[in-house]
């Protein structure tokens, strides 16, 4: 592999960038094709993302590169150690204790519909088998048959998603998910709220100990390592784990990119001015401290502002969605961030990660701010320049970065831009 295509590992933190994260390796399991056998090179170079690995019966699974962290009851019927690599033969050695024992069993949380006619596998007991057509959770050749059994039945997800985990469709690595047990997620207590809390989870041995474990697992097994793509919630106080994460990756990894995304969903007018507060202080904080220690920062929200009036989120002409449903706006933010991310995941690119960093960090200034057309305003017919004329007035796409302003990005407004076009074919490009 070369060094413009080599490996990412991307780490999620919080629940919303968790959202964010989901659908975006959705949409690169609805395009996934092997990257070890294919005869045309594709648009897209999926081992930066995705490692190559066997099961213990030698099947080839497709993984993300990916940690995620995430609070105690955030799962659902995910299993925190997958099923990929287990052996149904594995089997509890008999305990030493002679006397009695007695056994609880808890069953496991209802799977939802939509992921069992996706084909993925609910949460089993140790020692049941899964079937050996599906183990690489990719939705291509490998299990062609996922496609057809969702397009027979009609899922309402906007309704039926409670959690990331409940969309999920790629199979993770059991190194990939670490549950952070002393805070609940969607309780009224014990919620992970300020920045200071958020700090302390690296400080903690266990938690440290059990995130270098994992890294060195990902980045030891790679070739040539890129860098490190940052999906943090700003909001909450996985802002101050961001920050500490950040920091330990620029200390341990010097001159690898880290490119920082904050996450933060539309916030309602009507909140509770304590919390209120909370998250604008959240948001600061973890502003600063990442943007410092990361490559690049960019914080991707619908919101217009991220202060205590967040006024109307952002809107596009093209497109129906619900401001409310973190469902609806994180996948535009997926979708954006799929985009934004191309130029150092194309094959053909000779644009690495930290040279993209570095082409947009103009005299230090690390906080950047992107902007969206979804989709591009082209109609049937026309070409991009035509396309591109009719909106000399006003620009087609809209800012989904709140620190930014609200309209184009005009010549007197960026001084550097990387802009990122897709799905226009080439004799559209020209008249």
């Amino acid at each position: 592999m070369g060094e413009q295509c080599g490996e990412v590992l991307t780490l999620q933190l919080g629940h919303y960038a968790s959202f964010v994260g989901t659908h975006w390796w959705n949409s690169q399991n609805s395009t996934f094709s092997n990257p070890l056998g294919c005869n045309v090179a594709p648009e897209i170079c999926s081992k930066v993302l995705f490692r190559h690995g066997l099961t213990l019966k030698r099947m080839d699974t497709y993984t993300p590169r990916l940690i995620i962290m995430d609070l105690k009851g955030s799962l659902s019927s995910l299993r925190e150690e997958g099923y990929l690599y287990e052996d149904k033969d594995t089997r509890s050695s008999t305990p030493a204790w002679r006397g009695c024992l007695t056994t609880h069993l808890e069953d496991p949380p209802v799977q939802k519909p939509f992921l069992e006619d996706m084909g993925m596998k609910p949460q089993r007991q140790k020692g049941e088998t899964f079937s050996e057509s599906c183990v690489s959770g990719m939705s291509s050749d490998v299990c062609s048959g996922r496609s057809t059994l969702s397009s027979m039945k009609s899922h309402n997800l906007e309704k039926s998603v409670n959690v990331w985990s409940d969309f999920l469709q790629t199979d993770l690595h059991p190194k990939s998910v670490c549950v952070v047990n002393q805070y609940n997620h969607g309780g009224e207590t014990e919620g992970l709220e300020s920045f200071s809390q958020g700090q302390s989870i690296l400080k903690d041995a266990s938690y440290l100990d059990d995130i270098e474990d994992r890294l060195h697992f990902f980045i030891e097994e790679s070739d040539y390592l890129q860098g490190f793509q940052l999906l943090c919630d700003l909001h909450n106080g996985f802002s101050g784990l961001g920050a500490q994460m950040a920091e330990f990756l620029h200390d341990e990894y010097p001159g690898r990119g880290i490119l920082t995304w904050g996450t933060c969903p539309v916030q309602s007018g009507e909140r509770n001015m304590h919390k209120a507060m909370f998250q604008v202080m959240n948001v600061i904080m973890g502003l600063v401290k990442m943007s410092s220690l990361s490559s690049l920062f960019c914080p991707l929200s619908l919101n217009s502002s991220l202060g205590r009036r967040p006024g109307p989120p952002s809107s596009f002409p093209h497109l129906l969605y619900n401001p409310a449903l973190q469902y609806h706006s994180s996948s535009i933010l997926a979708i954006a961030l799929e985009t934004i991310t191309a130029p150092y995941r194309v094959p053909a690119s000779h644009l690495s990660m930290q040279d993209m960093a570095e082409s947009l960090n103009f005299c230090g200034r690390k906080v950047v701010s992107a902007t969206a057309s979804l989709p591009f305003p082209i109609e049937v017919g026309s070409s991009l320049p035509d396309a591109l004329s009719s909106h000399l007035a006003a620009a087609p796409w809209r800012s989904i970065s709140p620190c930014g302003t609200r309209g184009s990005c005009g010549t007197t407004e960026c001084f550097s831009q990387s802009v990122v076009l897709r799905g226009i074919s080439k004799d559209k490009q020209n008249r």
